[in-house]
């Protein structure tokens, strides 16, 4: 059998340089943040540590833009964390206030080179993802496949109904008056007690909760938000089996980006 003639290799080869270029990522939409981010910024590679990376770096362009602006300084902390808890309702909020806290952290501690000279790899220089980069770095922002779709689905609506009802204390911006200092000390007023299902709208339910000894109300918000923790668990134990699956079928976060790259290049014709 023959093999490829000269003109096809050199059609492939054409492809394949267009596929690892910045022209492919602007025309199919598929530029990746971060390596825009290295672009505007100069060589944030060696100024960023692999948790602000990896966020810069996400496939859900909500998370990853958050964090190149967060990253640009053109957004703080708080309101980054408020901008992920209102479009990203199915984050967990106690990993919000950890990813962000910790990613400034990172930007914030980490000195400024002054612009080095570093030359840029050529997934970079193609606004393509590292190839070392894996779906199991971070399960929580891997492509969700059909069948751990049927799984999150009850979850996720489940953990929303028992937010609605019980929200957490960061989630419904409840905080004591008085520090446990204070309280020890006896300074200050104590305040009256904090409506634990604020999110409650239904007036008879509303009236039988008031009715509740507040003991009682303490131990329905226990136990409340020990099964949104238990769905939680649930969810983050899909999500890994979700990476778990893509990792196994030899999926990773450039692989994908190309074969995006490539569809969006049969979408132009």
């Amino acid at each position: 059998m023959a093999g490829p003639s000269s003109s096809e290799l050199n059609a492939l080869i054409r492809l394949l340089e267009f596929l690892f270029s910045q022209e492919a990522a602007l025309y199919t939409g598929t530029a990746d943040p971060l390596s825009v981010a290295q672009q505007e910024m100069g060589d944030v590679g060696e100024q960023l540590t692999p948790l602000t990376d990896a966020l810069m770096q996400s496939q859900d362009p909500i998370i990853a833009q958050v964090f190149v602006d967060l990253a640009q300084g053109t957004l703080d902390p708080i309101s980054a964390k408020q901008k992920l808890y209102a479009e990203k309702p199915d984050l967990e909020v106690s990993w919000i206030n950890s990813a962000v806290d910790d990613a400034f952290g990172e930007i914030s501690s980490t000195p400024s080179t002054g612009g080095s000279s570093k030359k840029k790899t050529k997934y970079e220089e193609a606004f393509l993802p590292s190839p070392n980069e894996t779906y199991m770095d971070r399960p929580e922002l891997a492509p969700i496949l059909p069948k751990a779709a049927e799984f999150l689905t009850p979850i996720n609506k489940e953990i929303s109904r028992l937010k609605s009802v019980a929200p957490s204390i960061k989630e419904s911006g409840r905080a004591p008056t008085r520090s446990l200092k204070d309280v020890v000390s006896g300074v200050g007023k104590p305040s009256a007690p904090a409506d634990l299902f604020p999110e409650v709208e239904d007036a008879g339910i509303k009236t039988r909760l008031g009715m509740m000894p507040r003991s009682e109300q303490l131990r329905l918000y226990a136990s409340l938000q020990g099964k949104r923790a238990e769905q939680e668990r649930a969810r983050r134990d899909v999500l890994s089996k979700n990476a778990a699956s893509l990792a196994a079928a030899g999926r990773s976060p450039l692989q994908d980006a190309l074969m995006r790259r490539i569809a969006g290049l049969g979408g132009m014709q």
